[in-house]
């Protein structure tokens, strides 16, 4: 088993995965505005605790998935140490994270203090290493023997009127955790799949090289409705892959990535084009995305990046009967294929569905998926088919190239395959990865940070801090720039009953419409926002999610600068 328990801190430390719940001491338990989860618990001060049911012995490895918000002073994330043996994770006073193996003190790493953040404590073969809101920020070399201790979560000394440390969730794991298990873990606050086991990845991918190289299967029927899916690596070079009668014609409905870095969906009949794309560069050079292209009984196309609709089309031609499934082909045309994990569906799949499956291999056993092809072999002249239905294996013509573009995880996690696809430029801060807890995935994520592309195509060279709403460079912690700029935007959401009520709070800058923050209204209706540069203009907005009312704008709205007094 991989996981030992799971505390979703809804009104009591209770395990919700076995039995290992925790015994909490002084710790006030709330309604948590991280969409996708019941509550959290604030650890006010030092008196906060909260015993674990778990506690780690002899050289165990070890993981520990953590949301928290850490508004002030210092806390405890995580300790099973007594000064000399085991691991701490810790918020220092200076508003950074700092892990401790054995007798050995690593550097902070700095963190928001206005937003929650996902912090993952991996410690394994001698190492600790520390990911945070889906970046690897710390590794600390030193081998430690666990103390006879439990574990546990405590509160510090808060600065002001603000609490220490609020925690959204918890889950403990008895084997160190991946980079990806960390990204996988970040989708989710409450429901995290906890059957998944973390085990060794396993690699996936095949290469075709054009010059009539290709893998190619001759499915039993296809007709409309249909979705085709595969993950694409991309490589500045063309991708793709298509549904043909097999017969060398210009007949074929297919889909990819262009050598112009953006998805495309192509449908043709002979000089007959209707296709459906993306923007030019939208996709960047070694990413790995899944591309989705539906067709319905009446023609209508739609095209998904990673289960984000790119665009929407349609076309008078019959696709059925065009059967033959080619990776590396459209019609007589050779192209290269970069990709694994292709999937055929009898259905015109919505988005919420990709997204369910996409980061994991899909139910072998559903009634409509017509093929599925992993290229988890990784060696031999051909593809199996992995689901339950009757289609073939997909057969290897001339010298395609088995290659390892992501893993999938025995237990079901497509582990290489972060959700949304991220850059190879690790040292940016994250991308918004956490579609569920935060549920904007556009918007100024919590690290307060935006990735600025300059230069040649796609390098990116730099970041700047968005926190205050200015564009201006921030502190090396990324903290607010200017107090002068330290404005606050606060209010109250009331239904038309004139009610208090918890509703989506978004800001937005004015001048561009930009969202620069986002909030759920607590029980009270009452949102707040800090760090807002006054001199800027900005309209906020409250959303209704029961659609019983439309949205509420407050229009050129400037922040203000509290009495610090």
């Amino acid at each position: 088993m991989a996981i030992l328990a799971h505390y979703k801190m809804s009104g009591n430390a209770a395990d919700s995965y076995a039995n290992n719940s925790g015994v909490a001491f002084g710790v006030e338990w709330v309604s948590s505005p991280l969409f996708g989860t019941d509550g959290e618990g604030i650890f006010k001060d030092a008196g906060a605790r909260l015993e674990a049911g778990v506690q780690y012995s002899g050289g165990d490895s070890a993981g520990v998935s953590i949301w928290f918000r850490a508004q002030s002073g210092s806390s405890v994330l995580f300790s099973q140490h007594d000064g000399q043996r085991g691991l701490m994770l810790e918020v220092t006073p200076a508003g950074g994270l700092r892990m401790t193996v054995g007798d050995v003190v690593g550097e902070e790493v700095p963190i928001w203090r206005g937003g929650y953040h996902h912090a993952v404590l991996s410690y394994g073969d001698g190492a600790a290493v520390l990911y945070l809101d889906g970046l690897e920020v710390a590794t600390l070399e030193s081998p430690t023997e666990w103390p006879d201790l439990s574990a546990f979560i405590k509160g510090g000394a808060p600065a002001g009127d603000t609490d220490s440390l609020r925690v959204a969730g918890v889950a403990f794991f008895d084997q160190a955790l991946t980079l990806n298990n960390a990204r996988a873990l970040n989708l989710f606050v409450d429901e995290i799949e906890l059957e998944v086991e973390v085990s060794t990845g396993v690699p996936v991918g095949v290469y075709t090289g054009g010059s009539n190289d290709k893998v190619e299967a001759v499915l039993p029927s296809v007709t409309a409705p249909l979705t085709l899916e595969a993950l694409f690596k991309v490589t500045g070079e063309k991708s793709y892959m298509g549904l043909s009668y097999g017969n060398g014609q210009n007949i074929y409905f297919g889909m990819g990535v262009s050598d112009k870095r953006y998805p495309i969906l192509i449908e043709r009949l002979g000089s007959n084009f209707d296709n459906v794309q993306g923007e030019e560069g939208s996709l960047f050079l070694n990413d790995v995305v899944r591309i989705s292209a539906t067709i319905d009984e009446n023609g209508n196309t739609q095209l998904y990046c990673n289960g984000e609709l790119v665009g929407v089309g349609s076309t008078s031609h019959d696709i059925s009967g065009r059967n033959t499934l080619s990776m590396g082909a459209l019609g007589e045309y050779d192209n290269q294929f970069s990709g694994a994990d292709v999937r055929v569906w009898s259905t015109v799949r919505t988005a919420s569905e990709i997204q369910s499956d996409m980061m994991r291999v899909a139910d072998q056993n559903d009634p409509n998926l017509i093929a599925n092809y992993l290229f988890d072999e990784q060696a031999g002249g051909y593809a199996a088919n992995s689901s339950s239905s009757s289609a073939p294996r997909a057969d290897f013509i001339n010298s395609p190239e088995w290659i390892a573009i992501f893993e999938i995880q025995s237990g079901g996690w497509v582990s290489s395959f972060p959700y949304p696809a991220m850059h190879s430029m690790q040292a940016l801060p994250p991308g918004n990865l956490n579609r569920y807890s935060r549920p904007n995935p556009g918007a100024i994520q919590v690290s307060g940070m935006t990735s600025v592309l300059s230069g040649a195509p796609c390098i990116a060279v730099g970041s700047f801090d968005q926190i205050d709403g200015s564009g201006g460079n921030g502190t090396p912690t990324g903290g607010v720039s200017d107090p002068a700029r330290m404005g606050v935007i606060a209010g109250t959401v009331l239904d038309i009953q004139a009610q208090p009520v918890s509703r989506r709070v978004r800001v937005h800058e004015r001048a561009t419409g930009r969202i620069v923050r986002e909030t759920w209204s607590d029980a009270d209706g009452k949102y707040r926002f800090t760090d807002l540069d006054p001199r800027i203009a900005f309209y906020v907005m409250a959303f209704d999610h029961t659609l019983q009312q439309n949205a509420v704008v407050s229009d050129n709205v400037h922040s203000e600068v509290e009495d610090s007094r």
